[in-house]
């Protein structure tokens, strides 16, 4: 800069020059140093305050469809309900997800309340499972999520 208060023919180019240069090198260092805060930051995935999505189950990631489920053994309307009733519809059921007796007791008392379909009543619980259908969206929602950075945790009964 002390060039440019030089007299002579070439002192009003380094005036320009060093006014140039005063200018264009601290522009371009804060052009630079966003285009470096920009790139560092497109390369980390971005949660916010949130780091944790903790799912329930039932409901929410999967359906329980027994109803379609019962109907695809073809048993008579007759029969479906009294099935339905012994089962899926009982108290029992719902004790059943407490999971206090072991398998078997529960059996026993879904077939007590219908002993003509003992046969019937074990396969359906035996395959009870074919209940659990997963939502359309709970597999991709769960992968993105994943993907962005969450930490995913189940908290359910089911």
């Amino acid at each position: 800069m002390v060039f440019a208060f030089k007299s002579g023919e070439d002192g009003g180019a380094w005036f320009k020059a060093s006014l140039a240069i005063a200018v264009f090198v601290p522009v371009l260092a804060y052009a630079m140093t966003l285009m470096y805060r920009f790139l560092k930051r497109k390369g980390e995935k971005k949660t916010g305050m949130i780091k944790n999505v903790i799912f329930d189950v039932g409901k929410v990631l999967v359906d329980f469809q027994w109803e379609a489920y019962l109907r695809s053994f073809g048993f008579s309307e007759e029969k479906y309900e009294k099935i339905a009733a012994a089962t899926f519809q009982s108290e029992i059921w719902n004790e059943r997800d407490r999971g206090l007796l072991k398998e078997e007791e529960y059996v026993e008392q879904f077939v007590q309340k219908a002993p003509e379909y003992e046969k019937e009543i074990r396969e359906v619980v035996r395959r009870s499972g074919e209940t659990i259908v997963p939502f359309d969206y709970a597999l991709t929602w769960v992968k993105y999520l994943k993907e962005q950075g969450y930490h995913l945790y189940i908290l359910s009964n089911y």
